[in-house]
């Protein structure tokens, strides 16, 4: 927050707002968790976030034996611009500390054989923006999880079984 005094009969305030953490987490069920800090805010007040990203996510049909029968079973969805928001209040000393999901895109319908079932088997998220109206934060990195299968090498896929 910064003071000014204007010829020795007013002072007004001035906030100066700033991101001083945001991250992103990858988590199970193919999410992504973004959070945040943002200081130097109104007290008491509500602002609004909203978190972008790029997203790809890749969905398999399985036979009732939990296998990836053929590659014609394998279905790669793309989603420019997933998206979450929400309002938050800011606390007394005018910071707000948030967290908003980001979901996969969701998977086609009416693909997979008599017998198989649509699973995702991974998701990347790219791109990670958030941005409280006024400014917009990148979050470097390339979010990726692995829900279905093993991990090969030296990924950053979260194998959940």
């Amino acid at each position: 927050m910064k003071t000014l005094v204007l010829f020795g009969l007013c002072v007004l305030t001035v906030n100066a707002a700033e991101f001083a953490q945001a991250k992103a987490s990858a988590v199970s069920g193919g999410g992504l968790l973004v959070s945040w800090r943002e200081t130097g805010l109104s007290p008491e007040s509500p602002y609004s976030y909203e978190v972008t990203a790029d997203a790809t996510a890749n969905y398999w049909c399985i036979d009732t034996g939990a296998r990836h029968p053929t590659a014609k079973s394998t279905w790669p969805v793309i989603s420019p611009d997933p998206k979450s928001g929400g309002t938050f209040t800011s606390s007394k000393s005018g910071n707000v500390s948030g967290e908003l999901p980001l979901s996969p895109p969701p998977g086609p319908t009416g693909v997979c054989n008599a017998g198989e079932s649509l699973v995702l088997h991974d998701v990347t998220y790219e791109a990670v923006e958030l941005t409280d109206g006024t400014m917009v934060v990148s979050i470097d990195g390339v979010y990726s999880v692995l829900l279905f299968g093993r991990t090969v090498g030296a990924g950053k896929g979260l194998p959940i079984y």
